[in-house]
Order: structure tokens, then C-alpha cells, then sequence
């Protein structure tokens, strides 16, 4: 794989009928990935933070407002989870895995 397409699809697809835009398409963004030795984990890292600031951009709403902030986290996580799965190198999983431990959503009643 020598490209890595990111998506927003279905966060702005939620997002925008409550602030009233039309989606004709997702955001995209590619990075490529023929460069990256992703048997070295500085190299992972540093593709790593590319491909987290990738999926900030195209999750970006561009609303201040805090129920939109959520759905852009959302989207952020989402859209992580399914590039990373796409690219099936395993220090980028272990590197992805490692950053989201312990992120499960906390509920009051627990």
C-alpha cells in the first residue's frame, strides 16, 4: 500500500444537517506511505502524527460549538481506527493501540 485515503464521511454526513450544509462528498486527504519504514517506530511515530493531524483536518467541522466538538472527536477516533486498519503494519497498530488504552467512554453510573 503506498497510499492511505482518510475519510469523514460519516461524521459530516451527521453533522450537517444540524448546521444546515449539504455533503456532496467527504473530505479526503492522502498520505503516502511508500516512504514510511514502518518497521522503525521513530518512523511510525512520525507517521503516526501525520496521519492523526490527516484525520483532524478532514474530521474538522469548523464549529466552535461543543456538541459539534464532540462529533469531531468522534470522527477523529473513527476515522484512526480505520486507517490504521487499512494499513495492517503492526507497530502502527501497536502505536494506535497504545494511544487509545483506556479511552472507553466513562458513565456516572459506574
Amino acid at each position: 500500500m503506498s497510499k492511505l485515503i482518510l475519510a469523514a464521511a460519516a461524521a459530516l454526513a451527521l453533522a450537517a444537517p444540524a448546521m444546515a450544509q449539504t455533503v456532496d462528498a467527504a473530505p479526503t486527504q492522502t498520505l503516502a506511505t511508500s516512504h514510511v519504514n514502518f518497521s522503525d517506530p521513530a518512523a511510525v511515530k512520525q507517521f503516526y502524527g501525520k496521519l492523526y493531524q490527516a484525520a483532524a483536518t478532514v474530521c474538522d467541522s469548523g464549529s466552535g460549538a461543543p456538541r459539534f466538538a464532540q462529533t469531531d472527536i468522534s470522527c477523529v477516533r473513527e476515522t484512526m481506527a480505520q486507517a490504521v486498519r487499512a494499513a495492517n503494519k503492526p507497530v502502527l497498530t501497536a502505536m494506535y493501540d497504545n494511544a487509545n488504552r483506556g479511552s472507553a467512554p466513562v458513565y456516572a453510573g459506574r
